[in-house]
């Protein structure tokens, strides 16, 4: 059996919160983002962290260190929340190990996944002839729950990631619904149209290795063994009508 992967690797200026009561902690790290590619500037990236464990609480409480710079590993979340009856989303970084000085002072924003297609690869193409592929990757974990009767519960979370040009379309083109997947990247944001919808979390891809061809090619009886279920619903922000094609990947790929 397949297990999901979903890892976080953070390097960046850290602003520790918490709560009044003492209760949540957290804060925003802020990592350099790629720009267009024809461009050598940057722009700041904000990562929203969330402190699980106890160990990472108080490394976020007991923070002060010379220099800003921190850094956090995790697992990325999307999470739902509803305003006036309208579903809103918000990503956030689940912190379980403690936030560290890092060795390097170079900012970075390293994901690692590894999980199942929700829907065949989308290849589009932007004017210019540039193929950009959009995969919609699961993860699956479980959580406590006292709730319910086994006390643990499964979540899905839903990754976009992004590929371009030939060689990766190429690679891509004989992925199915359920094919398992591995890659990481640059974990980045773009903003929605409306900016009171939060902003989409994309992976710029720059690895990617398909150790399940094999068995896709084999049947599809393993879908379900490994705990993927191929019918659920993906959620809103991930369909392909969202997918951008102003990229221009050439720093990136």
């Amino acid at each position: 059996m397949r297990k999901d992967l979903n890892e976080v690797v953070l390097t960046g200026d850290f602003q520790p919160h918490v709560s009044d009561d003492g209760r949540h902690v957290g804060g925003r790290l802020s990592t350099a983002e790629h720009s267009q590619a024809d461009s050598p500037d940057t722009k700041q990236c904000w990562h929203t962290l969330v402190a699980v464990t106890g160990a990472a609480k108080e490394s976020i409480r007991h923070w002060n260190p010379a220099v800003p710079l921190a850094c956090a590993k995790g697992r990325f979340r999307r999470r739902e929340y509803l305003v006036e009856g309208q579903p809103r989303y918000v990503n956030e970084i689940l912190l379980f190990d403690p936030v560290t000085v890092p060795a390097s002072a170079v900012c970075r924003a390293e994901i690692r996944l590894e999980g199942h297609l929700g829907t065949r690869p989308d290849i589009r193409y932007t004017a210019k002839g540039l193929a950009v592929i959009t995969l919609s990757v699961a993860t699956n974990h479980s959580r406590r729950d006292r709730n319910t009767p086994a006390g643990w519960i499964k979540e899905t979370v839903w990754h976009r990631a992004l590929l371009f040009g030939d060689e990766a379309r190429k690679k891509v083109e004989t992925l199915t619904k359920g094919s398992f997947v591995s890659l990481s990247g640059e974990l980045t944001y773009r903003p929605r149209r409306r900016s009171e919808d939060g902003a989409v979390a994309e992976i710029l891809v720059k690895q990617l290795t398909l150790p399940g061809i094999a068995a896709t090619q084999k049947g599809r009886a393993g879908a379900h063994s490994t705990g993927f279920d191929p019918h659920a619903a993906q959620p809103p922000l991930l369909t392909a009508a969202n997918a951008p094609l102003t990229y221009a990947p050439g720093e990136h790929f």
